[in-house]
């Protein structure tokens, strides 16, 4: 059934399908970006496929290597492992609105280790060179895909006796029509590992199970078998900050939650939350949020019902 709840990513950064879908590997969810907690889908990836149709507004997606400009009409897929956010910098997201199916590739393939996983899913899964691709609807070639997508979303949506296979049915026809307009792109690159985005995953899983412990550049980097260099390369050419840039954001945003939901004072959520000194949080988080502690309390708790 759809959900319109916001976006739910676990401490790794992995978004994970909704608990109401379980065991119909997939989700269709309709996102209202006025709902969601400031505005913004931080960082992210997940294993599954992701296709998200434009129903409203106009915002920049981010991906690791460059930002792309998404409209109303507008279809993108996103593949496996990919991270990607919206950030609230880039973006004035009220009133935007957005459908996503995400599934899991063996609701359509039966099988990882299957013949149709082998020849329709795995070489596209595994190229890293086409990590998403937008279809815009005055492309004739995207006039199927968008359709199938449509149909997938009102099936579920309308929820008729039967719909889980008209669901799976369109989103057959959508997968064999994305794979039929990248085929000479799959083809002409050569999958491979890369090795830097695996890294920076390694670094960010670490970082979201350790913050609140006192960590280091040298700490961030050990986690990956990487030099503190090769560690600081890597948050800056895929996001655009330093591994303590990074920290700082992830511990900050830890601390609003406790400040909004919590009775812990300050200073306690100060040290929950690994930074050194009361002083130094309350610092960094006037820089990061533009306002104390104490005031982002006040003002957000008012808005609690």
């Amino acid at each position: 059934m759809i959900t319109t709840k916001e976006v739910i990513i676990d401490n790794n950064q992995n978004e994970k399908l909704d608990g109401q879908n379980e065991g119909l590997l997939y989700v269709c969810q309709r996102n209202y970006f006025d709902l969601f907690y400031e505005k913004k889908v931080p960082w992210h990836w997940h294993n599954e496929l992701e296709v998200a149709y434009i129903t409203s507004g106009d915002y920049v997606y981010s991906f690791p290597e460059c930002k792309i400009n998404v409209h109303k009409g507008d279809l993108l897929f996103i593949n496996s492992n990919v991270l990607h956010g919206i950030l609230p910098e880039n973006n004035d997201l009220t009133g935007c609105v957005m459908d996503v199916i995400r599934f899991d590739p063996s609701l359509l393939s039966g099988g990882y280790n299957s013949s149709i996983s082998s020849k329709y899913f795995i070489p596209l899964l595994g190229c890293t060179s086409i990590p998403f691709r937008r279809f815009s609807p005055d492309e004739k070639s995207s006039a199927e895909i968008i359709y199938n997508f449509q149909m997938a979303f009102r099936a579920d949506e309308e929820a008729k006796y039967g719909f889980e296979f008209d669901v799976q049915y369109r989103l057959s026809q959508l997968w064999l029509s994305i794979l039929k307009e990248l085929e000479p792109l799959i083809e002409k690159s050569k999958s491979h590992n890369d090795a830097s985005l695996e890294r920076l995953k390694q670094m960010m899983s670490f970082i979201q199970e350790n913050y609140a412990e006192k960590l280091t550049v040298e700490d961030i980097a050990q986690s990956a078998n990487i030099s503190v260099r090769e560690c600081s390369r890597c948050f800056s050419s895929n996001l655009s900050q330093s591994p303590m840039d990074y920290l700082n954001n992830f511990r900050t945003q830890k601390a609003c939650e406790m400040l909004i939901s919590g009775s812990k004072s300050v200073l306690e959520i100060s040290e929950s939350c690994g930074f050194s000194t009361g002083s130094y949080f309350s610092k960094s988080f006037g820089k990061i949020m533009g306002c104390t502690p104490l005031e982002y309390r006040k003002k957000n708790r008012k808005s609690i019902v």
